[in-house]
């Protein structure tokens, strides 16, 4: 009996042994730093995909006071707040959530370079924005166009 208990404790620390190198080997952690690095790419991915949140309360659901204001609500992703809202009383039963609001732009909405130093028309002429606020002389357009 005692040697039975002597083989089942060898074969137990053996198997512990095995259990600690196999979990810290390198090989091991150069797979657990792959997988994190591709869980990253893919949450960038899917970020890329969604520019914002929309904060929604389900058809039926009671609504507190806090939700009352954020409801239906865009909100951008770091920027979204967190459910449940400070301050809602459902706080253990609260069943509002986040709707992802997907990109629209996805591509470069001008098809050609922007030409707007080629349209300005006198060189010579004083700057369209030179500092003198229209607003606050006599009013009359003349003073500023030099006609």
């Amino acid at each position: 009996m005692s040697a039975m208990l002597g083989l089942l404790l060898l074969i137990a620390a053996a198997a512990g042994v095995f259990y600690y190198y196999r979990k810290h080997s390198p090989a091991v952690k150069q797979r657990n730093a792959d997988e994190a690095q591709r869980i990253a790419e893919i949450a960038a991915q899917e970020k890329a995909l969604f520019w914002g949140f929309r904060i929604v309360v389900p058809q039926g659901a009671v609504e507190c006071d806090a939700i009352k204001k954020v409801k239906d609500r865009e909100f951008e992703q770091d920027k979204a707040p967190t459910l449940p809202l400070p301050g809602c009383v459902f706080s253990g039963t609260c069943r509002c959530g986040k709707v992802k609001l997907k990109e629209r732009r996805v591509k470069e909405r001008r098809g050609i370079p922007d030409r707007r130093d080629g349209l300005r028309f006198d060189p010579n002429s004083t700057p369209r924005r030179s500092g003198i606020d229209r607003r606050k002389g006599t009013g009359k357009w003349e003073d500023f166009t030099g006609l």
